[in-house]
């Protein structure tokens, strides 16, 4: 039973990363130019740049993520823990 409970977990967090990057990509066209549109739309990425490379006579496997943040992708994800708290 706990296992479910943390895939439930994953699952609103990661529908609230991605409610809140929506809303962000959104934002972008609607909010003028300015300090507002450039705090909610700016991104912070980070995660493994380049890609490992493992090359062997037989196969070659490549790993690699980034992952890109935005304010309301940050809001969107604490929404979706603090739902699924009160849903549990």
């Amino acid at each position: 039973m706990k296992n479910r409970g943390i895939l439930y977990l994953f699952i609103f967090i990661i529908a609230g990363g991605l409610i809140g990057t929506l809303l962000s990509d959104l934002g972008s066209s609607i909010f003028p130019r300015g300090v507002i549109r450039e705090f909610f739309t700016r991104k912070i990425g980070f995660g493994l740049n380049p890609p490992l490379n493992l090359t062997l006579s037989f196969f070659s496997l490549t790993f690699g993520f980034n992952f890109y943040l935005t304010v309301l992708a940050i809001l969107g994800i604490i929404i979706g823990v603090l739902l699924y708290r009160k849903l549990s």
